[in-house]
Formats: structure tokens, sequence, C-alpha cells
């Protein structure tokens, strides 16, 4: 009779034991299925999608800024065959024919001559010389005013207006590159660009009139 007891006592503890190691086995295998070898949260997946996301956006900025720069030199701006100092207005009207408006700005210290379809607007002085060219490039809105730092270093001038701030940088003795901004606010601190302009600031001077011009 002992013997038959004991032979029932050793079968129930092994029984427990195989049931534990199956509850083991099941709790483990649920915990893969939840969480599988080398897959994120869709959190987490997010957040590195947008950190690639920045880091190519920062990476054509910085290809951008390097070709202005480049182009600024000469007196240009990216996908623009004139340059400031060099050419005529007249050089432009032949090419592309009338402009879809024209304007004296007295602030800016010439005229405006825009065309729209192109994304750019040439500035001239009284002898039709283009002073400053002004792009509206989509492409330029890549550009941020963190990039400008990060590639160019401090700004040689800085301007703010009610819904608009340039950052300048000069370029060479004759040039000056400005970037104008949509102005910075809580929810966008640092919004893309407006547009470019390349100023030849010697061509807004109006030596007859006694006036200096302007540099920025």
């Amino acid at each position: 009779m002992n013997l038959q007891r004991l032979l029932i006592a050793a079968s129930l503890i092994l029984l427990m034991a195989l049931a534990l190691a199956g509850c083991n086995n099941s709790s483990k295998d649920g915990k893969q299925a939840q969480n599988p070898p080398g897959k994120q949260p869709a959190s987490v997946s997010k957040i590195s999608a947008a950190n690639q996301a920045e880091r190519e956006r920062q990476q054509e900025a910085g290809r951008i800024l390097q070709e202005i720069e480049k182009l600024a030199r000469e007196g240009k701006v990216p996908g623009c065959e004139f340059a400031a100092k060099t050419s005529v207005i007249d050089d432009v009207e032949k090419a592309w024919g009338n402009p879809d408006k024209n304007e004296y700005i007295a602030a800016a210290k010439g005229t405006f001559a825009t065309y729209n379809s192109r994304g750019l607007v040439f500035g001239s002085n009284k002898g039709m010389q283009i002073f400053d060219i002004r792009s509206y490039d989509p492409a330029l809105k890549k550009i941020r005013p963190s990039d400008l730092v990060r590639v160019y270093g401090k700004a040689a001038a800085t301007k703010s207006y009610d819904d608009q701030q340039m950052i300048g940088y000069v370029v060479s003795d004759e040039f000056r590159t400005r970037f104008i901004f949509p102005a910075g606010s809580t929810a966008v601190p640092d919004p893309g660009l407006d547009h470019l302009s390349i100023l030849y600031p010697a061509g807004s001077v109006n030596s007859m009139a006694d006036d200096p011009g302007i540099q920025w």
C-alpha cells in the first residue's frame, strides 16, 4: 500500500512539473509574439523616419548653399544666366520678353522687373544695370536659418521686419547674399526660406543725388 501511495505522489509531482513548464513556455512565446526580435514599436519607427528625413533635408540644404555661394561670386543665383553688375535689364527683356510687373521701389533704390513663371525679380538702376537679383525657386524653401549658421557661420548682418527677417553674408568686395525668411514663431522657430537676393551694393549708389545706396 505504501509503495502504491509513493507512486501516486510521484506521478502527481511529475504532472505538476510538466504543467508549470508548459505555462513558462507559453508565457515566453506570448512575450516573443508581442515584441518579435528586431522589430521596433511604431512610435520609435516614426521618430527614426523623421530623423532620417531631417538629415536628408540638411544635406540637400547644405548642397544648395554651397552652390549659392559659388554663383554669388559671379553675381548670379541658381537657375539664372544673368548676373548682377555685368548684365542690364535689356538683356533679360530681349531673352524673356516683357516682365509681368515693372515698378520703381524707392526704398530699394531701383526699378524691379518680376518674371513670375521663372520665380525671378531683377532690380536695376537708372543706367539699366542690374544690381539685385531675387530668386523665389521652391527648392530654396529647404533652407532654414539654422542651416546658414551651420554652413556659413555667423551672419554679417541681420534685419527684422513686421513679418520677415533678413540674414546677410558678404560674398566678396562686390557682392552680398541676403536670405529672407518669414518671421520665426514659437510654433515654427526655424522657418523655410522665402527668397534669396544677390546684391551688388555699388549699383544702388546714385552719386548725382548724393545717395550712398544700400549695403543690405
